[in-house]
């Protein structure tokens, strides 16, 4: 073809005239022209006078693949004939076979073409190694190609056909590609200034960079880089009206991304001036032109729909635009429209819609295939009214969500091994996937790494370590987590897995406060319970106390109300005042929270005593525990308990006694010792219709001992010693009265005292020993038990268990026991009282000091010493006899402990019955205190076991 008709064919080109150009091109091929064939199929492939016409296109290429003239652009042709194959019949195989043709007969195009077919696996075995060295030999012959192919080389690099990526490699050839003048290699080369990938981060020169692609001749390009650069300029925060002129730009280049980023930075705010209108015309324009962005564009019009702020706010019109995101193949307008069809907004509530367009979401590959594959697995782990809960199909969506790298699907995947739920529990399994979602840094790293810190602080399906616990707390609390820091208060506060350290605990727990969540009530009641143990009490300290609880209060937290009512009760940083305590426990009560039954128990307390100015009242004490026992308390069962047992404003019941005290018991808290003893009794004394049952009361004192109660120890003890419903048993007697003689309680004194008179005189079971009898007294009197000490006071003066008599020794620990607590001090002094009147000993007969100490047991309720005292002024011992100041000692010696009670009374039934100095004989008297020795009980505990027992059934237990 000549170059005159070269030249009239482009004239009528430029000038609309195609169709004449076509003719002129079709009679020169007819001619046999191989390059007019050739021109006459590249102008039916591109449509010149129509829609393009692949079938004629590859009828004119093929014509002049076979002309004898085209020899020199038979390259051309099958790079030409590949691409029709290629992009317009998707026939890869075929445009491959092309593509190498024009390789073959080394024209560039050809060999980009082909490794593209490499590249991709598109009508080749996928093999990146062949394609780079075809794209290396199109790159190396200089061409057109050159820099298209430098850019498809970078691309390989940058790992977008799945190899490796190799970032430097990648910008090397960008660099390359923009030399060559390629306006997408110079794009990319931006491009990877901007993310940092294979070069050094520096988003000025990126801005540049791109702001070179706009001098170039490629819109696409152009258009792409102006977008870009507002983003820049947007990151910035100081340039948004320079942003928005560049989003303008692209969008008349034809980005519909330009449109769409024009949209979002006015919905945002030009300067922080958000225009509403405007965006939804920028966002409807993105979507009308069909582009990249037109999906996303229609689900942003969708949320501004939906947002309940907006003046035009219609969630029926945020669905229609959800709904046409979605079929753009949008994954976030099919999720959103799915969250719309769960909860029933804008659209008739349907569960199998909402699972319908999850699904399309996730199979759309995007952003929201991930979340919404999460989704799916908590649709089906918690179910929804219509749709079963089913934790297999839960399992496998959270598996999927993981697939895709969703830090949430891990999480919750992580939940279900946690839980054991449609798999066997697992907590390894489940620490495991939680450390990975905490390690994606996303929303739920915080909740991951708090809940690994609960699974360590449990201790359930693993071994508890709580130095791990606070680690993970700790990396929780950096997410700004308020259950985090709470958990930090909480370790700080009890030394868990760090110092116990009460300004750092406070300091966590304000933090907790600060963020004014669901922690707030908890953590600033935590703080006033911390200030209260761990400062000095002082009027200000109490009001800053008073000003935590009533913050705690105002979170509506139910401990914190019942601490603020305690503050009222006792006045603390608060003028005290017992109703506004009651109106404060009785809101906590009607919360019907974890604290209701402690206000209950509280109520039924305040009401039972009076307490602050409120007025006794059983009947209501009565009522709020009846209350407490409604909410299964402990408190208001053991409570009911003691009533009915006693007749407290009840009827006395032992039955309904028996029924709460059972119930108390059965929650294994304070009072199960207490109710054990309890129900042990009513079974050994028997009444109102309940039998005795010594074994049925054994086996409770059994359980009260069980349960810690030194009481019931020491009863079994008692009855081992002694064979009292069961053999005697040295052995078990000692281990009961080893478990009753715990330091400071109540029953130490007698059991110590067992102990050793089981060692005094052994038994069976236990050898006589009298040195560890010794070792016994030795251990209670240590401990400031009197009557230990006065015992071995008692051995020293007789003589007894392998100790010489000595009377210095005796007396030093008669003096010990004078200055400790209980009945033994009294007995002590009486003892030395003793010394000095009979006998004397290292110590001089002195009835004046005799005297004083009688006097001084007898005011410690000793009758040994009051019945002394007797002695004295009806014998004229140290004093002149006196008949009436020996009746007066000698009724209250009859009313104290001691077997000299006894002796008092006889010793008054003989004064009254013979006379004495001052008194005459008084025969009725005399009867009335003989009468009394008949009916007094016996101080021995042991003997009223006895008769206890000895009224039950004859059964013995072994």
């Amino acid at each position: 073809m000549t170059e005159s008709l070269k030249d009239k064919v482009k004239q009528l080109v430029n000038e609309g005239n195609a169709r004449e150009a076509i003719s002129l091109l079709q009679n020169q091929a007819d001619q046999g022209d191989g390059q007019a064939m050739y021109d006459l199929g590249c102008c039916y492939a591109e449509g010149w006078t129509d829609k393009p016409d692949e079938e004629k296109a590859l009828l004119w290429y093929g014509r002049a693949w076979d002309a004898p003239d085209t020899e020199e652009i038979k390259g051309k042709i099958a790079d030409s004939i590949g691409d029709i194959h290629f992009h317009r019949k998707l026939n890869f195989q075929e445009a491959a076979r092309w593509y190498r043709k024009s390789a073959e007969r080394g024209y560039d195009w050809g060999y980009c073409d082909w490794g593209s077919c490499f590249a991709w696996g598109l009508g080749e075995s996928k093999n990146t190694q062949k394609a780079l060295e075809l794209y290396k030999k199109a790159y190396e012959l200089h061409g057109e190609a050159e820099g298209v192919t430098a850019n498809d080389i970078g691309h390989v690099y940058q790992g977008e056909t799945g190899e490796k990526p190799d970032y430097k490699k990648a910008v090397s050839w960008f660099r390359k590609s923009a030399k060559a003048g390629y306006s997408w290699g110079l794009y990319n080369l931006a491009s990877a200034s901007e993310t940092g990938l294979g070069t050094e981060l520096d988003r000025e020169k990126a801005f540049y960079l791109y702001q070179d692609v706009l001098n170039t001749y490629d819109d696409d390009a152009a258009a792409q880089a102006a977008n870009r650069m507002g983003l820049l300029l947007r990151q910035k925060g100081d340039q948004d009206e320079d942003a928005y002129a560049l989003f303008r730009l692209s969008a008349r280049l034809g980005s519909t991304w330009g449109m769409y980023n024009a949209g979002a930075l006015l919905r945002d705010g030009i300067n922080g001036k958000p225009d509403i209108r405007r965006a939804i015309k920028w966002f409807s324009h993105a979507y009308n032109s069909y582009g990249e962005a037109s999906g996303i564009a229609a689900n942003s019009l969708g949320l501004i729909y939906s947002d309940e702020d907006f003046e035009w706010f219609s969630m029926e019109k945020a669905c229609r635009w959800f709904r046409k995101s979605a079929s753009l193949g949008y994954g976030w307008g099919a999720y959103n429209l799915a969250d719309n069809y769960a909860l029933g907004r804008g659209v008739k509530y349907n569960p199998k819609k909402a699972i319908k367009y999850y699904t399309m979401a996730y199979e759309q590959d995007d952003e929201a295939s991930g979340e919404a594959a999460n989704r799916l697995g908590m649709l089906y782990e918690n179910g929804l009214p219509g749709l079963s809960v089913d934790f297999s199909k839960a399992l496998a969506w959270y598996r999927k969500s993981v697939d895709l790298g969703c830090a949430p699907g891990l999480y919750d995947l992580a939940g279900m091994y946690d839980q054991g739920k449609g798999c066997t529990m697992d907590k390894e399994k489940a620490l495991q996937l939680y450390e990975r979602a905490y390690d994606m840094v996303d929303e739920v790293s915080g909740y991951a790494a708090c809940r690994i810190g609960e699974i360590y602080k449990a201790g359930i399906g693993i071994r508890p370590d709580m130095k791990k616990a606070f680690f993970w707390y700790e990396r929780a609390a950096e997410s700004h987590l308020e259950e985090a820091f709470f958990a930090l208060g909480e370790c700080y506060e009890h030394g868990e897995g760090t110092e116990p350290d009460s300004e750092q605990a406070m300091t966590w727990y304000k933090k907790a406060y600060d963020c004014g969540g669901e922690y707030a009530g908890r953590a600033s009641c935590r703080i006033a319970l911390i200030l209260e143990q761990c400062r000095e009490p002082s009027e200000e300290l109490d009001k800053e106390i008073l000003q935590w609880l009533q913050k705690s209060a105002d979170e509506e937290f139910d401990w914190g109300i019942l601490n603020l009512a305690d503050a009222y009760l006792h006045g603390s940083g608060v003028k005290a005042d017992g109703k506004k305590a009651a109106e404060l426990l009785t809101r906590v009560y009607l919360m019907g929270d974890e604290a209701a039954g402690e206000a209950a128990n509280s109520l039924t307390l305040m009401y039972a005593g009076g307490s602050a100015g409120l007025k006794q009242d059983m009947n209501k004490a009565i009522d709020w525990a009846k209350k407490s026992a409604e909410l299964d308390q402990e408190f208001g069962y053991y409570t009911l308990g003691k009533c009915y047992l006693n007749g407290v404003i009840v009827p006395m019941d032992r039955k309904k006694a028996l029924d709460y005290f059972g119930k108390a018991w059965n929650k294994k808290g304070k009072s199960e010792a207490e109710c054990a003893e309890e129900i042990g009794m009513i079974y050994l004394q028997g009444a109102d219709g309940i039998p005795t049952n010594l074994p049925m009361a054994m086996e409770w004192f059994t359980r009260g001992a069980e349960a810690g109660s030194t009481d019931a120890c020491l009863f079994l003890g008692n009855c081992y010693q002694h064979g009292m419903g069961v053999e005697p048993d040295g052995e078990k007697a000692v281990s009961y009265f080893t478990r009753a003689c715990k330091p400071g309680a109540p029953s130490a004194e007698m059991a110590i005292m067992n102990i050793g008179s089981i060692y005094e005189e052994g038994m069976e079971g236990v050898e006589k020993n009298p040195e560890i009898a010794i070792q016994w007294y030795q251990k209670g009197a240590e401990e400031g038990l009197a009557m230990c000490a006065a015992h071995l006071g008692d051995c020293y003066l007789n003589g007894r268990n392998g100790l010489d008599i000595d009377m210095e020794q005796a007396m030093s620990w008669y003096e010990k026991a004078s200055h400790m607590e209980g009945l033994g001090a009294g007995v002590a002094l009486a003892r030395m009282g003793e010394i000095y009147d009979y006998l004397g000993g290292n110590q001089v007969h002195d009835m004046k000091k005799a005297m004083e100490f009688y006097t001084r047991a007898a005011d410690a309720n000793c009758a040994a010493g009051a019945f002394h005292m007797g002695e004295c002024y009806e014998m004229g011992r140290g004093v002149a006899m006196d008949g009436v100041k020996a009746i007066e000692w000698y009724s209250r010696a009859s009313i104290m402990f001691g077997e000299e009670s006894i002796r008092a009374i006889e010793s008054l039934v003989n004064i009254f019955r013979h006379g004495a100095v001052g008194v005459e004989p008084d025969e009725n008297r005399a009867a009335f205190w003989e009468m009394m020795l008949t009916e007094i009980p016996s101080t021995d505990p042991v003997d009223t076991m006895e008769s206890m027992i000895n009224d039950t059934q004859n059964t013995t237990i072994n």
